[in-house]
């Protein structure tokens, strides 16, 4: 009882000490978030006042309500009320009429229907009108803990925390003086059973704990899957792209930018759907499904985004300077890869061309009763030209004539143009394009260097890729090329031909610090060529057998690829195979921690990085932030919750954020890239 009575005193204690406290701060809070509430609102209504103002001013009365209306939509105003000359418009239903302000008020709130609305009521021109916002309402702390069941839950939940607290120092105390007490209360060598119950519940505490941790690391890097998941199918939304660049540049909504549309339809898709019955529906699923996984990883590769799919029919945006030359090299490689698959219908097997057509001018965004929407020429204009195609068993890109100025290097134009006729829309002249450029009659065209970054299919890749081995000199802008294609899935044969081009530099006379170079960026392309989901013991066993002794760089790739690759793998090695004597690079310094870490993290090795980057030596410090940055990159993946148990890493993340914000710092490419993806 003894116990009990003085655990009781302590909680007691704590509750006086904490209570006060606790309170002034709910206060606080609170006010801070009825001032917050109340800025809030006379932003709101500033900011829709000068928008209607400005239209208003113009005379343009049905703007200002559209705009008013979408205010109202986004819950940005409660009531407008506008009366013009010959018309008004008001919502909701009741509010045709100005609020009774006096002449000299500006401002003044109002209970309609039981709810309290403040009224800002303005006179622009020959226009009277009003708009309101919900009156923010400030209660008492006492009134909030009546009414509010998650406060008062939140408010228990600290002050249960703040004994919770207490007690672990306590029970912290006991197991610092644990072997004090032991040998106390020991007896005969032995120790009282009440000792050994402590020791277990201590240990088993412990071990849950331990669980508990792995559980939420395990849990927080699902999530981080399914977010960057998530991620991937929002950055080739054209829609959400748009209003991101609205948002981060301020935009005014109607948005208008120059880009190339292009659409790609399956011919006779329309003619296999009417003929197959109900039993065979899945094969129309297939084509579709085909059609848009092509369409994502080549739209990926080509940067471009998606504006909709609509059955087989599939549209994209570019917004580059270029935006047509990628719009013509989307369109040219998804209708040959797709017309190379064989489909299996009513158990013949049947291949399928497509028609494509693409074209370029402004498109505006807009906001539409059912969300957003784009309007264009281009959107149009596209969609004549599909219908304009006349050619069916082949692939065709129907373009005018004008937009084919911009993208001849790619393609192989007819002798002749040919008469579109659109429906209320002007004739144009065009092309019916069968043919493409394609990379090997392009390798020996002075313009091969220019039109690489337009051939960024699986068979651009392979062609790619051999060349590599076949140049005599360095294949510089080649690898920048490969370098540039980000892909998310990929077919065998691109792996084994990157497995090929491994063994091939491997080979090669690598007393040569030019052989070295290019064997290690050969090595680096498996980061962004080979997805981790098709990477296997054939791509492993091809950098594990990367010669260690030439040069810090090589290792450096081949740990980088494999850290981001197969982790497992590269923590079976033996660390010291990777140590090359004298290295002034720096690089087996970072090396070895990057090993390190991928075994196992501890404080030693943050310490051990900001003593590298804190060198006067410039590579060893450049060498010790690209190892930071790896490691912190690995485990932000891989287990996130465990960085943040460690106190040197706050150190090295905030000079890592300073050096990045830093205009002195000069850094590679590659360092600066690896900076900015912290």
């Amino acid at each position: 009882m003894k116990y009990l009575s003085d655990l009781f005193k302590i909680v007691v204690f704590v509750s006086i000490m904490y209570m006060p406290l606790a309170w002034w701060s709910i206060q606080d809070s609170m006010a801070t978030i009825d001032r917050i509430a109340e800025e809030e609102t006379i932003t709101k209504l500033t900011n829709a006042q000068k928008v209607t103002q400005s239209y208003l001013e113009k005379g343009d009365m049905l703007e200002a309500c559209m705009r008013l209306d979408a205010e109202m939509q986004a819950r940005n105003i409660a009531t407008y009320t506008v009366i013009g000359p010959e018309s008004s418009c008001y919502k909701p239903d009741g509010m045709s009429s100005l609020p009774p302000l006096q002449e000299t008020e500006t401002m003044a709130s109002f209970v309609v229907k039981g709810i309290a609305l403040t009224f800002v009521k303005y006179e622009t021109g020959d226009f009277k009108w009003a708009i309101s916002v919900h009156t923010p309402q400030t209660i008492n702390i006492i009134e909030r803990l009546k009414t509010n069941i998650p406060l008062r839950k939140a408010l228990l939940s600290d002050f249960l925390l703040v004994i919770y607290t207490v007690f672990t120092f306590i029970l912290c105390a006991v197991l610092v003086f644990a072997e004090s007490i032991q040998n106390r209360y020991r007896k005969d060598g032995k120790d009282p059973v009440w000792i050994k119950v402590l020791s277990k519940v201590f240990s088993f505490l412990q071990l849950n704990d331990l669980k508990i941790i792995k559980s939420a690391t395990t849990a927080l890097v699902k999530q981080n899957e399914d977010l960057n998941k998530d991620i991937d199918l929002l950055q080739t939304s054209l829609e959400h792209s748009i209003l991101n660049e609205i948002k981060k540049n301020n935009h005014n909504i109607p948005y208008t930018f120059f880009g190339t549309v292009s659409k790609v339809d399956i011919n006779g898709f329309s003619k296999v759907v009417s003929a197959i019955d109900a039993s065979g529906t899945s094969v129309t699923e297939q084509l579709t499904l085909s059609l848009e996984n092509f369409g994502c990883e080549l739209l990926q590769r080509y940067e471009g985004l998606f504006e909709k799919t609509i059955g087989d029919e599939i549209v994209v945006v570019f917004k580059q300077s270029d935006s047509a030359l990628r719009a013509a090299a989307f369109s040219r490689d998804l209708m040959f890869e797709f017309s190379q698959i064989a489909f299996t219908i009513d158990n013949d097997h049947r291949k399928f061309t497509l028609k494509s057509a693409i074209y370029s001018s402004d498109i505006t965004f807009s906001k539409r009763t059912a969300g957003y929407g784009f309007l264009g020429t281009a959107l149009t204009f596209t969609t004549r030209l599909m219908d304009a195609v006349t050619i069916k068993d082949k692939n065709v890109l129907c373009l005018t004539e004008a937009q084919s100025t911009n993208v001849a290097d790619l393609l192989a134009l007819p002798k002749n143009t040919e008469e579109f006729k659109f429906k209320n829309m002007p004739v144009q002249r065009g092309y019916q394009v069968t043919q493409f450029t394609d990379l090997p009659e392009l390798s020996t065209s002075e313009k091969f260097n220019d039109c690489l970054m337009y051939f960024r299919a699986d068979r651009h890749i392979i062609f790619l890729l051999n060349q590599l081995s076949a140049t005599p000199i360095y294949p510089e802008n080649i690898l920048k090329s490969l370098f540039s294609i980000q892909v998310n899935k990929t077919s065998e044969e691109v792996i084994q031909t990157w497995i090929k081009a491994v063994e091939t530099f491997k080979k090669e006379d690598l007393t040569s610090a030019e052989k070295v170079f290019v064997l290690a960026q050969v090595i680096m392309l498996g980061k962004n060529l080979v997805p981790t989901s098709q990477w296997g013991n054939e791509a492993t066993k091809a950098l594990l057998t990367v010669p260690r002794q030439i040069q810090g760089r090589l290792n450096a790739s081949v740990i980088e690829v494999l850290m981001d690759k197969d982790a497992a793998a590269l923590s079976s090695e033996d660390q010291n195979s990777f140590v090359i004597a004298n290295d002034p690079s720096g690089r087996t310094q970072g090396n070895l921690l990057v090993f390190r870490a991928a075994k196992k993290l501890d404080n030693q090795i943050f310490d051990e990085l900001l003593k590298m980057i804190k060198s006067p030596q410039a590579n060893i410090s450049k060498s010790g932030i690209y190892a930071a940055c790896q490691i912190i990159q690995y485990y932000k993946v891989h287990s996130p919750a465990e960085l943040e148990t460690y106190s040197s890493y706050a150190k090295i993340i905030q000079l890592l954020h300073y050096l990045k914000a830093s205009k002195k710092a000069h850094f590679s490419e590659r360092l600066h890239e690896r900076l900015q993806s912290l």
